[in-house]
């Protein structure tokens, strides 16, 4: 492990290529948990295949141009004098270096669609397949449905009819909704006045003068989003 703010700071860097690649495979492959010897394995051996990836495309570009490109056994031998030397060099091409290899990790954790149809057209249809199921499916947006819901209009007046599951139901202008990923019973939606309420029966029930019903959502059956342009806009005259 590094013991110096340099050495740290350069474990950091290159570790970003992993840390790309799992966040990219992470959107297409929901309900994936790493253990942190797992997760931390992954980041390591991601970055790792990247950087080695990228180093083994700009070999020939040293082969081919030696003079202007750094000269890595020199960097090994003497890091630091070379590095004084030639920093602007050197910080250039480890730029070069680690955008390559966070390139190469982003496409390696869920490749595009067009490299499965270029595979297909070259006539290899079994790795086609294979990098079809290592993509996934389509990508996972991380929201919530209330989120998405209350984000498609955003500028319109939200009403919500909300049918709870003991058969009572709840109407009124939506104040707020938790926006938490999580489908856990503790997230509420709030409504607020002008509201209506039924019992399961059919009766309305009592309404003194509510201002704000909170709603838990284990108790929510299933909710319909209204959207209405505000009260005195000229849309709405």
């Amino acid at each position: 492990m590094p013991s110096t703010l340099t050495g740290v700071a350069l474990f950091v860097v290159l570790l970003t290529p992993g840390f790309i690649f799992l966040q990219r495979r992470e959107q297409f492959h929901s309900g994936v948990t790493y253990t942190v010897l797992r997760e931390t394995s992954l980041v390591l051996l991601a970055s790792l295949a990247s950087l080695l990836a990228t180093v083994s495309v700009l070999v020939p570009v040293r082969l081919v141009m030696p003079a202007h490109t750094p000269d890595v056994g020199a960097y090994v031998r003497e890091f630091d004098r070379q590095f004084k030397t030639h920093y602007v060099e050197a910080g250039i091409w480890g730029l070069t270096v680690l955008v390559l290899a966070s390139a190469f990790a982003y496409w390696a954790a869920a490749p595009p669609r067009w490299t499965e149809k270029v595979i297909r057209r070259a006539g290899c249809g079994s790795v086609a397949d294979w990098v079809h199921g290592w993509r996934g499916a389509d990508r996972i947006e991380s929201l919530s449905g209330w989120a998405k819901a209350k984000a498609f209009y955003p500028d319109l007046e939200q009403w919500v009819d909300v049918m709870l599951v003991d058969g009572s139901f709840v109407h009124g202008r939506l104040l707020s909704a938790n926006p938490q990923l999580d489908e856990t019973p503790d997230r509420d939606l709030l409504i607020s006045s002008p509201i209506s309420a039924r019992r399961p029966d059919g009766e309305l029930a009592p309404m003194p003068d509510w201002g704000v019903v909170v709603v838990n959502a284990a108790k929510i059956n299933y909710i319909a989003w209204r959207y209405a342009p505000p009260a005195g806009s000229a849309s709405q005259d």
